[in-house]
C-alpha cells in the first residue's frame, strides 16, 4: 500500500483527510481512536489533518514508523504540543525531557530494569497476587476486574518502587487516573486550558498531583534520613544510589522519575491484565491451554522468576493482548526541524502520530488481526514481517524501559490468576477500547469470579 504521490515538481506530497479541522476537533475530542482509523481508512499508511492549527501526521506502516522513532529520532522529537500536556504532571522525567538530560536520564536508570535486575520483584507479585486470588469466593460472584487490576498494580507497583504496601491504594490510583485523563485532554484540544486557569478540572488535577507528588517526597525524605545499610531494595533506593555516586539526578529529578514510573507502570500493568483477563475468559481454549501448560510444570507450587521461560504460552498470551490492545496505542512526536518522512516534506512543529493499534490491525501484517490467536507469537518474527511492526512499547531512544519490567509481572499475575480463579465475562457487549494515554476498557471490566 501507498499512500504518497508525487507531483510534477518531483516532490511528494502526503494524502489530506477531507474533514474538516472543526471536525476533526470534535471527533479527536470525543474518539481520538476513531479520528485517526477514520483518517488512515481515508488516506492510506500516512495522512495528514488539521486540529485548530496544528498539522497533524498520522503514519501507519511499519519502515515510517522506524524513520520517526529510530532513524530520525532526533528531528522528531517530544515537542511543545505534547510537553505542555506532560510536563505540568511529570516535570523532567525520562518520559518528558529532551537531549542531553533525557540521554544522561536513560543511561542512568535502563540498567534497573535489565532482567537480571527485575527478578528481584518476581516474588512479591506472585505473593500480592496470591493474596487477592485468597479473597475470591466459593460461589461466582461479579466485580470490575479493571478496578480489581487497579488495586493490585497499585499495591505491587508500590512495593517495586518505594517498599511499601499503600493502604490508600485505590485513592492513589484514582489520583493517577485523573492525571492522565488531565494529560489526554491536553493532547486532544487544538488550544487546551493551562492547568493554572482555575476550572473545575485544573482543580480536580492539581488535587491528584498534590495527592501522588505528597506520598512520594513523603517517602523519599524519610528515606534520605536513613542510614544506607538501612535502605530497602527498590527504585527509590536504586535512583538515590545513583544521585550520590554517579548524579546527574537532583532531588527534584529523583522525584520526577518516580513520579514518572509510578503512573506508567501502575496504569499500564494493570490494562494489560484487565484485557488479558478478559481475552482468556472470552476464549476457553486458550485458558484450558494455559492451565495444561501450567500444571505441567508447576504441578501445586507457585510460580517463580525460574518458570517463565518453561510458561511460553502464557507469554505469547501476553504478548497477543499488547497486539490487540497496545499500552502506547499512539506515538506522539514532533518536528523539532524542517525534515522529510518517506520521501515528504514535515515542516517544523508539525506533530507526527505513530499508530501501533492501527500498525497492529493491518492483515498484510498480522493476517485475520481481530482473532486473539497467541500462537502468533510462538516463532520470533513477531509475524513474519518487520520488527516495527509490533510496537506496543514504542521503539527507539525513547521506547519503554519498563517493557521487560511488564512483561514479566503480566505472566506472573496472569499464571496465578488463571491457575486460581474461573473466569466468565460478565458485559453484555465486548469492551470498548477508550485511550486514555493508556488503552483501557471504557466504563469498566465486569466479569464473574469464582475460586478453583
Amino acid at each position: 500500500m501507498t499512500s504518497l504521490r508525487r507531483p510534477v515538481d518531483g516532490t511528494r506530497v502526503i494524502p489530506a483527510s477531507r474533514t474538516s479541522a472543526l471536525s476533526a476537533a470534535r471527533t479527536m475530542r470525543a474518539d481520538p481512536l476513531a479520528h485517526l482509523g477514520a483518517v488512515l481508512a481515508e488516506c492510506g499508511e500516512i495522512g495528514r489533518f488539521a486540529l485548530g492549527p496544528q498539522r497533524i501526521v498520522v503514519v501507519n506502516s511499519p519502515g515510517l514508523a522506524r524513520e520517526v522513532l529510530v532513524e530520525r529520532h532526533r528531528e522528531f522529537g517530544k515537542g511543545r504540543y505534547q510537553l505542555r500536556a506532560l510536563r505540568p504532571l511529570l516535570g523532567d522525567g525520562l518520559l518528558t525531557s529532551e537531549g542531553g538530560l533525557h540521554d544522561a536520564e536513560r543511561r542512568a536508570i535502563a540498567p534497573l530494569f535489565h532482567n537480571r535486575r527485575i527478578r528481584r520483584w518476581a516474588e512479591l507479585v506472585v505473593d500480592r497476587t496470591s493474596a487477592w486470588t485468597a479473597t475470591i469466593g466459593d460461589q461466582m460472584h461479579e466485580q470490575d476486574v479493571l478496578r480489581a487490576m487497579y488495586a493490585l498494580s497499585m499495591l505491587i507497583i508500590g512495593e517495586v518502587l518505594l517498599s511499601e504496601q499503600i493502604s490508600h491504594a485505590e485513592l492513589l490510583g484514582q489520583a493517577v487516573t485523573t492525571a492522565f485523563e488531565w494529560e489526554m485532554y491536553a493532547l486532544t484540544r487544538p488550544v487546551p486550558l493551562p492547568l493554572w486557569v482555575p476550572t473545575s478540572r485544573s482543580r480536580r488535577t492539581k488535587k491528584a498531583l498534590t495527592l501522588i507528588r505528597r506520598h512520594i517526597t513523603e517517602v523519599a525524605d524519610a528515606r534520605r534520613e536513613k542510614p544506607r545499610a538501612e535502605w530497602p531494595d527498590d527504585v527509590l533506593s536504586d535512583l538515590l544510589m545513583i544521585q550520590r555516586d554517579i548524579g546527574p539526578l537532583s532531588d527534584k529529578l529523583v522525584h520526577d522519575e518516580l513520579l514518572t514510573l509510578f503512573g506508567a507502570s501502575q496504569e499500564t500493568l494493570a490494562d494489560t491484565l484487565a484485557w488479558a483477563l478478559y481475552l482468556v475468559a472470552t476464549h476457553p481454549d486458550v485458558m484450558a491451554r494455559m492451565r495444561r501448560e501450567i500444571a505441567a510444570v508447576l504441578d501445586d507450587r507457585p510460580v517463580a522468576f525460574e518458570d517463565l521461560a518453561a510458561l511460553p504460552f502464557s507469554l505469547h498470551v501476553i504478548r497477543e493482548t499488547l497486539r490487540i490492545y497496545p499500552p502506547a496505542a499512539v506515538v506522539l512526536r514532533s518536528a523539532t526541524v524542517d525534515a522529510t518522512l518517506g520521501g515528504a516534506l514535515i515542516r517544523r512543529g508539525t506533530i507526527v502520530m505513530v499508530c501501533p493499534y492501527f500498525l497492529h490491525r493491518n492483515p498484510e501484517l498480522f493476517p485475520e488481526p481481530e482473532q486473539f490467536d497467541p500462537d502468533r507469537f510462538t516463532s520470533h518474527t513477531l509475524g513474519g514481517h518487520d520488527t516495527y511492526a509490533y510496537l506496543p512499547f514504542g521503539a527507539g531512544p525513547r521506547a519503554c524501559i519498563g517493557a521487560s519490567l511488564t512483561h514479566m509481572m503480566a505472566q506472573l499475575v496472569l499464571v496465578t490468576i488463571v491457575r486460581s480463579v474461573e473466569l466468565r465475562y460478565a458485559g453484555e457487549k465486548p469492551p470498548r477500547p477508550e485511550l486514555v494515554i493508556n488503552l483501557r476498557p471504557q466504563g469498566g471490566l465486569p466479569m464473574q469470579l469464582q475460586r478453583r
